[in-house]
């Protein structure tokens, strides 16, 4: 069952880039987006389960963490420009990036 399973997911994704013509770079680049965001949602699932872990009790302040880090983040990376990471420094890039 499994293997069926993936031989209908590679048989949709082969059919979805032919029908789209999307280039390759845009897929990878896609599926390198995907882990990356799934990625901080697993480390704001284990902050949380490590919190509640020790405390026995629910904190939400790991959402304002990731609400702040964002768009420091992309400050950051927008005054880099991400051109080689040579780019001049900005007024409005809070810290030093």
């Amino acid at each position: 069952m499994g293997v069926m399973n993936l031989v209908l997911v590679i048989w949709r994704i082969y059919t979805v880039v032919m029908a789209e013509n999307y280039p390759l770079n845009f897929w990878i680049s896609q599926a390198l987006n995907g882990l990356v965001l799934g990625g901080v949602y697993a480390l704001v699932a284990l902050g949380y389960t490590l919190v509640y872990g020790i405390l026995l009790m629910i904190n939400f302040a790991h959402g304002d963490v990731v609400m702040i880090g964002l768009p420091d983040s992309l400050r950051c990376s927008i005054s880099r420009r991400l051109a080689g990471w040579k780019a001049r420094r900005r007024w409005w890039c809070l810290r030093s990036c």
